[in-house]
């Protein structure tokens, strides 16, 4: 069984990757790593908990990590997130559940200098990873492989941008995880990590959730796939935007579930078609873009998914929780 690690800053859709880990007799979720982004760092803590007390796995350590980017001033997006950054979980439960005293860097760099089997999830902006690769580089060469879900390779197919966000008075875009912390996303690529596997917003935004994925969640039937249908279905105010031209219905919560795609590709790397190309972060203008370049890293770059088996995967796991 594959172990893994995941760097989240949980978000619904980070909420719903953390579910299809536990739920997957595939892989086995070692711990969770959590870094402020979507909200804040304390509201990505308490959220990460309750993800996994929803799970009723109390005993997945979760280590608290950076509040902050490594420069810039940290941008949330409560727009989408809601005010808590998992909103429509509010009927979630929380358990009481242990505090580790170590800071995420602290445990990666830790847990890396040891062991060499554990793969790294990175679905939130990539200060931890940058702080623990910092504290001890050569913990790169024991990281098997570290999928991102970051960065925008192609134009994405909603409106044809290279990302979801724009910090500059251009209006040129970049995708939210690293534009974040675009030091630290350099940071990380250049770090000679053996493998790593990038699911940009041009794949994850054409995986929706929408009324019928809903529909499907629904029908287990279990108090779990209800609270997890509802928070889901809570869309804020930027997705209603976003999507509104891709709804079927008022009422359809049309929704990227973006971070979800890249636990996928862990547990069922077969569904994907991926093309190895040489990429590097943007460091001017419009930092934290991807930009093709023949001098770049070499990242195996997913392409393409089977959409009917990823929601198949993803029904499955709800249902084993």
């Amino acid at each position: 069984m594959k172990k893994l690690i995941i760097d989240c800053d949980p978000g619904q859709d980070d909420a719903l990757a953390i579910l299809l880990a536990l739920g997957s007799k595939k892989v086995c979720l070692e711990a969770l790593t959590v870094v402020g982004g979507n909200s804040g760092l304390e509201n990505c803590y308490t959220n990460a908990k309750k993800t996994i007390s929803l799970a009723n796995k109390p005993f997945i350590p979760i280590y608290k990590g950076s509040s902050k980017p490594l420069v810039q001033k940290l941008v949330t997006l409560e727009q989408v997130f809601g005010k808590s950054g998992l909103q429509g979980s509010e009927e979630w439960p929380l358990l009481d559940i242990q505090t580790q005293k170590k800071s995420a860097p602290k445990f990666l760099t830790d847990v890396y200098h040891t062991s060499s089997d554990i793969s790294l999830i990175a679905i939130a902006p990539q200060t931890n990873i940058a702080l623990a690769y910092q504290k001890n580089p050569l913990i790169s060469q024991n990281i098997p492989s570290l999928t991102i879900m970051g960065g925008c390779v192609f134009p994405e197919p909603i409106h044809g941008l290279m990302g979801n966000i724009s910090f500059d008075e251009n209006k040129t875009y970049a995708e939210y995880n690293f534009a974040v912390d675009p030091e630290a996303t350099q940071i990380v690529f250049n770090a000679g990590i053996k493998k790593i596997n990038l699911i940009g917003l041009d794949i994850t935004r054409d995986v929706l959730y929408n009324q019928e994925v809903d529909k499907s969640i629904r029908l287990i039937n279990t108090l779990k796939s209800h609270l997890i249908a509802d928070m889901l279905s809570t869309i804020g105010k930027e997705d209603e935007e976003d999507y509104k031209n891709l709804k079927q219905s008022k009422t359809d919560p049309v929704r990227a579930i973006h971070d979800a795609v890249a636990v996928a590709y862990e547990i069922e790397p077969d569904i994907f078609k991926t093309e190895m190309l040489p990429l590097k972060i943007n460091m001017t203008g419009t930092k934290g873009r991807t930009i093709i370049d023949e001098n770049g890293v070499m990242v195996n770059v997913i392409r393409s998914v089977n959409k009917k088996e990823f929601f198949d995967l993803i029904i499955e796991s709800i249902k084993n929780l």
